[in-house]
This record gives structure tokens, C-alpha cells and sequence, in this order.
């Protein structure tokens, strides 16, 4: 779903990396975060016009501690939203026929909400303007 469509919420940049507020992030040549196989479904899966994972700054709604540093951002350019949800769905060990993980695949671009993770998003942004450190966190 794309960002415009719903309410904007505050986002959040989970990072290892020190930024000064006020920087311009773009992405930087990003790893697959969840292996090539399942990136590989995903990228196959996108519609045009939907952002890459590959060339996306990935981003929380909510501030945690599942990084070093988190800092509100001010999202630019495409920003789209994707449920873990169906991401779990796809790295999961389950039952993982094609026609399932399609489905997965597709819901996923939708931006449709996983009914067995409701509610819990990754937003994926072209840059973000970094705002104010909230802390720098030891992984918990």
C-alpha cells in the first residue's frame, strides 16, 4: 500500500551507524535481508511502480530496541508499506507450495494485512531526512 493511501505515521530508522540529524540516507546497495531465494520471490513478484527492496531504506513505526541506534525520519520520494507478516509466511519451515507462496508474494505487494501477524508493518522508503536520535540501544 502506498504511504499517500493511509495516514502518515512517524517512522523510525533502525541503524548500527551514527548519522547527524539532517542527513539525506539513500539506500546503499542493500543485501537481501532475508536471503536471495526469498528476495528472488519477492523481486519476481513486484509490481511496476512498487519500490525494489534492493533500493529501499527499510523503516518501523515504532521505536524498539532491535538496533544501536533509532532515529525518527522524515521519509522522501516512493515510500511503500509491506506486512512482516507475510514475509514470516515465506521464511517460514511450513507447508510452502507455489500457489501459497504466490499468494503471500502478491498480498505482500498489496500491501495487505497478515491475519496471522496483524498490524506489525516494514515501510521501505526511496531517502529519508534523519531526524532526532532516540537512543542508541545495545541489542536486546
Amino acid at each position: 500500500m502506498r504511504l499517500f493511501e493511509i495516514e502518515m505515521p512517524l517512522l523510525y530508522l533502525h541503524s548500527g551507524k551514527v548519522h547527524a540529524p539532517g542527513t539525506l540516507l539513500r539506500p546503499e546497495n542493500t543485501n537481501y535481508p532475508l536471503g536471495t531465494t526469498i528476495e528472488g520471490l519477492l523481486e519476481k513478484g513486484r509490481p511496476s511502480g512498487r519500490l525494489p527492496r534492493k533500493a529501499s531504506i527499510f523503516l518501523k513505526d515504532r521505536p524498539d530496541g532491535s538496533a544501536s541506534y533509532v532515529y525518527e525520519v522524515v521519509p522522501f520520494g516512493i515510500v511503500d508499506r509491506g506486512s512482516i507478516g507475510w514475509l514470516r509466511l515465506l521464511v517460514g519451515d511450513g507447508e510452502r507450495d507455489q500457489p501459497l507462496i504466490d499468494e503471500w508474494v502478491v498480498n505482500y505487494w498489496a500491501g495487505n494485512d497478515c491475519p496471522t501477524v496483524p498490524g506489525e508493518w516494514e515501510y521501505r522508503a526511496e531517502r529519508v531526512r534523519v531526524g532526532r536520535l532516540l537512543g542508541g540501544y545495545v541489542n536486546q
